[in-house]
């Protein structure tokens, strides 16, 4: 059976002195030890994370052991506090799913990141939300971080993307 794609979080805790690779300890725990990662698994290629950055990624298995892939940067404490200060309605789309939520980029403020989310955060209950909907969301901060809560689908980026489904 093939593996279930699921995010995991953690903190990188050690790079290279060329941060060509390095380390992250999961939040999960269940890898039993820090988990390699190289700097061409990054999503976004240009944000380089620091020792202490909080990051998303899935797990993959390899011969030496467990890799982190498609790795993001998690929001910097200054991004936080900016998503923090947006209110109301805000759009955008959605970036990326897994099995149990994924990542928005607004569309008026791309600048600031990704927002994570959660599929139980989609009003219609269905949770049948794809890379590239189109959504309307509310910023609200849980746990610590800036996440998009009360998702509504309003679009699709384009309809080939809707039937990958």
């Amino acid at each position: 059976m093939p593996d279930i794609k699921r995010w995991e979080e953690g903190v990188v805790v050690r790079l290279s002195s060329g941060q060509d690779f390095g380390f992250i300890t999961s939040d999960s725990k269940s890898y039993g030890k820090d988990i390699f990662f190289h700097r061409r698994s990054l999503v976004n290629k240009g944000q380089l994370p620091h020792v202490g950055n909080r990051v998303q990624f899935y797990i993959t298995k390899t011969k030496k052991g467990h890799e982190a892939n498609e790795i993001r940067v998690q929001n910097q404490a200054a991004s936080v506090q900016k998503w923090d200060q947006l209110t109301g309605i805000q759009e955008g789309f959605v970036d990326s799913t897994s099995d149990d939520g994924g990542y928005i980029i607004s569309g008026s403020f791309s600048h600031l990141g990704y927002l994570s989310f959660c599929k139980k955060d989609v009003l219609d209950g269905s949770g049948q939300i794809t890379d590239g909907t189109k959504v309307h969301f509310k910023v609200q901060k849980r746990g610590g971080k800036c996440i998009a809560v009360q998702i509504n689908v309003i679009g699709y980026l384009n309809q080939a993307k809707r039937k990958k489904t």
